[in-house]
């Protein structure tokens, strides 16, 4: 028999992902409050859910219940950073989580252990900072040249991401961000590429490379 995935998606933006198991030999079920999967022959079984806060728990309780899942897909930012923190608490929501180990799961819905594991690796990336106030900014700012971004550790979709022009601008978002510890990073010109490494079990299969066409947001 196939494997089998599941696939945790608040909103339809996961939509293709059956399609693209199918094609791979995968069965696919989903987890979903939208119900756009229902229409998809590439879907065995959608469970809905009612709301987003009800969405972690039923999948932990599908995935325990069942015990058929292969592959579990978290495919949106928002649903990766609710089980990570619901991990924290309860240590069953580890099994729905791309990596279980505690080394290797620091990174997940943080943009700044994401950034000092790259640099700790000697993995290139435009240089960044992590501050958490107005003067620490503006400092590191002047380093790092204008225009910059300013990043929440955790957020998603492009919300919580500033790009700031100049030292006026920025010292308006530090402001507001004052108190949590966010990332400062250079902006880089050119056109916009994805780049993902690909792992299974812990091993590297390939990496997909992607350029970028259209975003759901300014910077999401």
């Amino acid at each position: 028999m196939a494997p089998c995935a599941l696939v945790i998606s608040p909103s339809s933006e996961g939509w293709f992902l059956p399609a693209l198991l199918t094609r791979a030999g995968w069965r696919c079920e989903v987890i979903s409050l939208s119900e756009v999967y229902t229409l998809s022959h590439h879907v065995q079984r959608v469970h809905q859910v009612a709301q987003v806060a009800h969405l972690a728990d039923e999948a932990l309780r599908v995935f325990e219940q069942e015990g058929i899942y292969d592959w579990v897909i978290p495919a949106s930012d928002e649903i990766l950073g609710e089980l990570c923190t619901r991990s924290l608490i309860n240590r069953r929501f580890l099994k729905l989580l791309p990596i279980t180990e505690k080394e290797g799961r620091t990174h997940l819905f943080s943009k700044l252990n994401l950034s000092r594991i790259l640099s700790r690796h000697c993995v290139p990336t435009p240089a960044w900072a992590a501050v958490d106030n107005v003067a620490t900014a503006l400092q590191q700012a002047e380093i790092l040249g204008y225009p910059c971004f300013a990043k929440q550790d955790r957020s998603y979709g492009g919300v919580g991401t500033f790009r700031c022009v100049n030292a006026a601008a920025l010292e308006e978002i530090a402001a507001r961000l004052q108190g949590e510890t966010f990332l400062l990073q250079q902006e880089l010109k050119g056109k916009l590429w994805g780049v993902e490494a690909l792992y299974w079990h812990g091993q590297l299969q390939a990496f997909a490379v992607s350029l970028c066409l259209s975003t759901i947001s300014e910077f999401g």
